[in-house]
């Protein structure tokens, strides 16, 4: 879902732009801000133990993420890593909440977005199911 700008301005946003693999949030840092790329790339990912990296995803222009932890006050599950140069806005929690109050049109469109995320995700989980590594094949 994508809030149009003027929401996001209004809220106090901030645009904040990335290099080429800058960190824009490490895994386990406290989810703090709501993001909308304006431009360029980024990657939703994590790195194992052994130093493997897991894509979750790429998002690119008028994509939002962190959206969904903010909800559950719990930290960040993964990276965001900027891909290419990027302009990406900002806002903290407060204000975001605080918008969502005022215009509650966004609030319900962004609840339906992330379902709908969640959903296409059980889907992709249920048509390619992990392998089992532990089964005899």
């Amino acid at each position: 879902m994508v809030i149009e700008e003027h929401y996001l301005l209004s809220a106090g946003a901030e645009i904040i732009e990335y290099r080429p693999q800058e960190f824009i949030f490490y895994e386990g840092n406290l989810s703090s801000y709501y993001y909308q790329i304006i431009e360029g790339q980024i990657k939703l990912n994590n790195i194992t133990e052994d130093g493997k990296e897991f894509i979750h995803n790429i998002l690119s222009e008028g994509q939002c993420f962190g959206d969904m932890v903010l909800f559950l006050k719990q930290p960040y599950p993964m990276n965001a890593v900027a891909l290419t140069a990027c302009k990406i806005m900002r806002v903290c929690k407060q204000n975001f909440f605080a918008m969502l109050d005022v215009y509650p049109k966004l609030y319900q469109n962004l609840c339906l977005a992330m379902s709908h995320r969640v959903c296409c995700t059980l889907t992709m989980l249920h048509q390619y199911p992990a392998v089992n590594p532990s089964k005899d094949c």
